[in-house]
């Protein structure tokens, strides 16, 4: 099979396209197959989170280690609003910050919106205020998920982290039930 080289996009154009996020530090934007992807440098990623739809202008390279970097102008499109979170009380409220190492942000919690709770807690935090230049995100918390050494945290945490369907109805438990071991 024929390696064949990718088109690369000169400074200057305006994009869309996914961003991958692949620490804090950096990410890329996915266009389309025929291009490099866009290197997206730590200061350049403006609010967006992994798998984010956003708008990027394509910049003079500064690391001189990709061939074309890009600077996000903004998101379009959230790829998500809640992440699963550590939660930490302070004293006029708490902040939650995501397990996912890949999601730069802290996520303020005001008093009253914590679901009762408690510093260590894993939680499930929608954000209803994306951070700022200046400001970190604001939100609130919709579930506790529990705390370090309760039984099956690790795969509840896991559940919520690919939103998998984790409570049923009565008639479905029943339905279940009923199947043969």
């Amino acid at each position: 099979m024929e390696k064949t080289e990718k088109l690369v996009y000169k400074p200057g154009v305006t994009l869309e396209g996914i961003y991958k996020a692949y620490s804090p530090r950096f990410g890329f934007l996915i266009t389309d197959d025929d291009h490099e992807d866009v290197y997206i440098g730590e200061d350049n990623h403006l609010n967006a989170v992994n798998n984010d739809k956003v708008e990027v202008k394509t910049i003079k390279g500064e690391t001189g280690r990709h061939n074309t970097e890009g600077r996000i102008t903004r998101v379009i499109e959230r790829a998500n609003d809640t992440f699963v979170c550590t939660y930490e009380m302070l004293k006029d409220g708490g902040e939650a910050v995501p397990i996912d190492e890949k999601v730069d942000m802290v996520i303020e919690i005001p008093e009253g919106q914590e679901m009762e709770a408690t510093t260590g807690a894993r939680v499930i935090v929608e954000v209803t205020e994306w951070p700022g230049k200046w400001t970190d995100a604001k939100g609130h918390v919709t579930e506790v998920i529990g705390y370090e050494g309760d039984k099956g945290l690790d795969i509840d945490i896991i559940i919520a982290q690919h939103r998998l369907p984790h409570v049923f109805s009565d008639e479905l438990m029943k339905e279940a039930d009923a199947l043969p071991l």
